[in-house]
């Protein structure tokens, strides 16, 4: 890596954390409507107006970890951005016109999975897992376990919407054909079924 590139991404890295904390600070001062939101797919299946906090600490930590994670999610197109510009010297015509359309797909389609989760797959399980409930046993979601939860799947299916787009660029690059992932989409069917099942 020679200097210039060194600089290059020194400076990147440096706006970078600069977009970070401006992205953190704007949540965390729509901290309140941003718990709302979140909670909104919860309560309106349990009927409740709040989720219950079991320490003290939780009115820092909850916020704390909320708008990290919402601040990675937000900060993800800036990122792909700067790397976009950092690699683009080193990338030939060809090359270039392949990168772009996949830094921005790779977005929308983290961005589509988390929609999905929050608006589909949160209403689905969560009135499946009250459902499961004894009778005599009174709710009380924890707003630490709940944020985690609903972080947790969030970045999953963030992540696992990924996929078209991984078997696009692995397909790109030679790694694999069209007619091995036709080969092997039926195993892969009984395996997706298979996985969705034990995590049932």
């Amino acid at each position: 890596m020679t200097e210039s590139s060194v600089f290059v991404l020194v400076r990147s890295i440096k706006r970078s954390l600069f977009f970070f904390v401006v992205f953190f600070v704007v949540c965390w001062f729509n901290y309140n409507d941003i718990l709302k939101f979140i909670e909104t797919p919860l309560l309106n299946i349990i009927g409740q107006n709040s989720i219950v906090s079991l320490s003290l600490l939780n009115s820092v930590s909850v916020p704390l970890q909320l708008c990290w994670d919402l601040s990675i999610v937000l900060f993800m197109p800036y990122v792909l951005f700067e790397i976009w510009v950092f690699v683009t010297p080193a990338l030939t015509k060809q090359e270039k016109k392949h990168v772009w359309p996949i830094f921005v797909f790779s977005w929308g389609l983290f961005f589509l999975g988390s929609v999905f989760a929050y608006y589909v797959i949160f209403p689905i399980m969560f009135s499946f897992l009250i459902k499961l409930i004894p009778a005599g046993i009174k709710l009380m979601p924890d707003i630490v376990l709940y944020v985690n939860l609903c972080s947790d799947l969030i970045l999953t299916f963030g992540l696992c919407a990924q996929l078209p787009l991984a078997m696009v660029v692995l397909s790109l690059i030679g790694f694999i054909n069209v007619e091995s992932l036709v080969k092997i989409r039926p195993y892969a069917i009984v395996i997706f079924f298979i996985i969705g099942m034990l995590l049932t």
